[in-house]
């Protein structure tokens, strides 16, 4: 970087002696993105002592003005790129017409925010302080997060109760920041009042309202989730529900040959007015009979049709409908597969403990 000497000596360009003070005024123009002009940028300034300064400068084009010192008309230069002791009068002038001067209007602290690092899960923002026209306000501030709608993960279940015992409905939503309960009794879904956290309780229900139908809300600032409905059923009170006097046979795993055998599940009950079978699916299925995408869990029994334990497994039955379950036929599934009965009356269900069957091709 060449160091630029400025010396106004005795006898200065119109006759006076050698200013005691003044400055040397400096700025350097830099090139812009697009067009190849130039615009100047913040000065800074040299003292003159005795009519004499030096500054290093680099090299470029820059403005130079001189204050304290008369008859020294302001210059624009190029300051060349060799480190050298050049005086100030030895500098090239530049042809104006190729300059777009332009006052400094961007702060030195423009780049500021690209310069800072980048940090995660902050939003960075740089302005100018308008009470302080040197200063630079920076703002870091923690960046929102990507919300999503809640998600179901406890649907509510339906009951049957005797009027005037409480019955309660259970729900739960991942990413939920509120609940509202809501009633459909047979005219439409409307909120219930109050109902606002995860269950929501009946305290004496009657006949009267048996029948109807009870949803969970779920909501967060990206939006809302519905829960599949819950039925309520009220009987009359004194009505017991059904009692098993008889679990399902067999009640433990059993190894054996049940492929094309027709040996029944058994089980039965005092006071039931119906019953259904279930078995246990152990995966998700894609396939038919399914024509959407079903979870594992607990599903009835079908009669007529494949019962489907996971996407390559099924199995058929001769009868699901009354207190036996007889004809039961696989010609794929090898392994476990977990059966129970619902026995139902007026006054609710109980359901049995499991009977496990596996089947053993090799037999």
């Amino acid at each position: 970087m060449p160091t630029i000497t400025f010396q106004f000596a005795d006898p200065t360009p119109d006759g006076a002696d050698s200013p005691a003070e003044g400055n040397v005024r400096c700025s350097l123009l830099e090139p812009q993105v697009v067009g190849g002009k130039y615009r100047s940028t913040q000065e800074f300034t040299v003292p003159l002592a005795s009519g004499a300064a030096q500054a290093s400068l680099s090299a470029g084009v820059w403005h130079v003005s001189v204050e304290g010192v008369e008859g020294v008309a302001e210059r624009w230069v190029i300051v060349p790129a060799a480190p050298a002791t050049i005086a100030f009068t030895a500098l090239a002038d530049v042809d104006l017409s190729s300059i777009d001067v332009k006052p400094d209007t961007t702060p030195r602290w423009s780049a500021l925010e690209s310069r800072v690092l980048a940090l995660e899960d902050v939003a960075l923002t740089v302005e100018a302080d308008p009470d302080h026209p040197w200063a630079v306000l920076l703002t870091v501030a923690p960046t929102p997060p990507v919300v999503t709608p809640p998600t179901v993960t406890t649907h509510p279940a339906s009951t049957t109760v005797n009027a005037g015992t409480a019955a309660t409905f259970t729900a739960a939503a991942s990413g939920a920041t509120s609940a509202q309960w809501q009633v459909n009794a047979g005219s439409g879904w409307s909120e219930i009042p109050g109902a606002t956290g995860t269950s929501y309780t009946i305290p004496n229900p009657q006949l009267g309202i048996s029948g109807s139908q009870y949803q969970c809300v779920f909501t967060n600032s990206a939006g809302s989730v519905t829960t599949d409905p819950a039925t309520l059923t009220v009987v009359p009170s004194g009505v017991a529900a059904p009692t098993i006097t008889q679990q399902p046979t067999p009640s433990a795993q059993v190894l054996g040959s049940f492929v094309n055998d027709a040996s029944p599940i058994a089980a039965a009950a005092t006071g039931a007015t119906s019953q259904k079978w279930q078995y246990y699916q152990s995966g998700a299925t894609t396939t038919p009979p399914m024509s959407v995408a079903r979870p594992a869990g607990w599903y009835d029994v079908a009669s007529v049709g494949t019962n489907r334990i996971d996407n390559s497994s099924s199995f058929t039955v001769t009868s699901a409908t009354g207190a036996t379950l007889t004809g039961i036929y696989s010609g794929s599934i090898t392994g476990p597969v977990r059966f129970r009965v619902v026995f139902t009356n007026a006054g609710g269900s109980t359901t049995s403990s499991e009977a496990t069957i596996e089947w053993n091709h090799s037999d």
